[in-house]
């Protein structure tokens, strides 16, 4: 039997979870997490501290040759119905269902950067950690990230990345703003 909106929402609820508050400012809607947990990019936990969000995802330390001394930072984003969310974060992404860890940094750094692996003159992956945070996107739930990170280095014949600031643009619409900052 597959989730339903509506389940969803009746336990979001009954952990506590404002489900009105979701779908506005930075907070991301209630079918965005139905849809995030039907394609198995994520999963809900309950456990001793209540009901939890548990997601997998790569995080990228990049550095080019273009730009020594810096590192790219995913600065913002704007979603498809104009909303703005302040990241200043490394360009990260969710593994899926069955996905390897260099898989999953592979796509993310295309699909979000369009980097491919002809721009790669290094690729090292670090250990995994684990960290509990709350998030903006997911207000009142508790998320859990398993994090692999990646450091990634762009060579001198990169083609992509070469502007300070620049803006790439998601097939859902969404428009991510990237910038490199001193490290």
């Amino acid at each position: 039997m597959e989730l339903s909106l509506s389940q969803l929402e009746l336990v979001l609820e009954a952990f506590g979870s404002p489900v009105a508050q979701w779908g506005k400012g930075e907070a991301r809607s209630v079918q965005s997490l139905l849809d995030e947990i039907l394609e198995g990019e994520s999963h809900l936990q309950i456990d001793g501290f209540g009901l939890s969000r548990v997601v997998s995802i790569v995080k990228m330390f990049i550095t080019s040759d273009h730009f020594p001394h810096k590192i790219l930072l995913e600065w913002g984003q704007v979603l498809p119905d104009g909303r703005s969310r302040e990241r200043r974060q490394n360009p990260s992404g969710k593994i899926g269902r069955g996905e390897r860890p260099e898989k999953a940094a592979q796509r993310e750094a295309e699909e979000e950067l369009g980097i491919v692996a002809a721009d790669l003159f290094q690729v090292v992956a670090l250990h995994m950690v684990e960290e509990s945070r709350p998030s903006k996107s997911h207000p009142s739930l508790a998320c859990r990230y398993r994090i692999y990170p990646f450091e990634l280095h762009l060579g001198d014949d990169a083609k992509v990345c070469q502007e300070e600031t620049f803006e790439r643009v998601e097939v859902n619409g969404t428009r991510h703003i990237f910038k490199w900052v001193d490290q």
